[in-house]
């Protein structure tokens, strides 16, 4: 598979045969910082969803570290997903959502951060903790807001059917 994409995007080719012109590639993958199992107490308290495998030396050539959201773009992250799922909250309702949202990211980042920085020490524990939550998360916090509306929507819906049935 990396060698697919290596010949798609520093190749600019696909099986040999030149892409056209008006074809662009555009990729994005996570970063590769050592082991995703991280150890406390001899036991696993910290193992990432996935393994992140270290990228081949030619496409190391084109990386691109964009960093990570500061706590503001993070909320601000939260906001427009939020708004793109046309929830019908209101702006009150939709800013203490994200704010709990943020702030639960945070504190999964400190509890992270206490955990490994005896392990590590402090800046290898502060680089880990600050990749212990993702935007997967969010994703995840947003589908489970989504079922537990939907929950209650539904809930209410078959009260108010066996309120007129009376």
């Amino acid at each position: 598979c990396l060698a697919l994409l290596k010949e798609l995007i520093v190749d600019q080719t696909l099986n040999g045969e030149p892409i056209p012109d008006n074809v662009f590639i555009v990729a994005a993958c996570n970063p590769h910082c050592g082991s995703s199992l991280a150890s406390h107490n001899d036991g696993e308290w910290l193992r990432g969803s996935y393994y992140v495998r270290p990228l081949p030396p030619t496409l190391q050539l084109i990386l691109w570290d964009y960093g990570s959201l500061n706590k503001e773009q993070e909320k601000q992250y939260i906001d427009v997903k939020m708004k793109m799922l046309n929830y019908d909250i209101t702006d009150l309702q939709l800013a203490n959502l994200s704010n709990c949202i943020v702030s639960s990211q945070e504190l999964m980042r400190e509890y992270a951060f206490q955990q490994l920085k005896p392990i590590y020490g402090d800046s290898a524990a502060k680089s880990r903790s600050h990749s212990c939550v993702s935007q997967r998360d969010i994703e995840r916090v947003l589908h489970l807001y989504r079922w537990l509306l939907n929950c209650y929507e539904t809930t209410k819906r078959n009260i108010s059917r066996k309120n007129l049935h009376r």
